[in-house]
C-alpha cells in the first residue's frame, strides 16, 4: 500500500500531465486545427496576421497557408517537426491590395490532410490608391 507522500506525488504527476496535455494540444482533438485571423478589415495596402494551432502528431509534415482574392494569391508552406513541434504557428502577410480575401490552412499528415476550414477578411482601397 502506498504511503501518503507517494499518493501526493502520484496525484501531482497526474495533474501535471493533464495540464501539460491541454496546453500542448490547445484543447484540440487529433484532427482539428484552430485558425484566427486579424484584422478582419484593413486599408490598402493591407496586412493579415494568422494564428494557427493544432495538436502535434508524428505524422505531421507541413502546414500550407493560402490567401486568395480576385487579384492576388499567396501561399506559404511551413515544414513542421512531427510530434515534437510546438503546435502553433504565426504568420503575417503584408502589402495586400484592396479586395475580399479567403484564408485556408491545411495540415499535411502524410496519410491525410487536415483542413482548418476557411476564414475571410477585406482590404479596403483608399481614394489615393484608386486614382493611381
Amino acid at each position: 500500500m502506498p504511503t501518503y507522500p507517494e499518493l501526493v506525488l502520484a496525484v501531482a504527476l497526474v495533474a501535471a500531465t493533464s495540464v501539460q496535455s491541454r496546453i500542448h494540444s490547445g484543447g484540440l482533438t487529433e484532427d482539428q486545427l484552430s485558425l484566427r485571423i486579424a484584422p478582419l478589415v484593413s486599408l490598402d495596402p493591407g496586412f493579415i496576421e494568422i494564428d494557427i494551432r493544432y495538436s502535434p502528431d508524428k505524422r505531421d509534415r507541413a502546414l500550407v497557408i493560402e490567401i486568395d482574392s480576385e487579384q492576388l494569391f499567396r501561399s506559404s508552406t511551413i515544414a513542421v517537426g512531427g510530434a515534437d513541434a510546438p503546435g502553433s504557428r504565426w504568420l503575417r502577410f503584408e502589402g495586400l491590395p484592396a479586395g475580399n480575401y479567403s484564408v485556408q490552412v491545411l495540415l499535411d499528415r502524410g496519410d491525410h490532410v487536415v483542413t482548418a476550414g476557411s476564414s475571410s477578411f477585406r482590404v479596403i482601397g483608399t481614394l489615393e490608391n484608386e486614382r493611381s
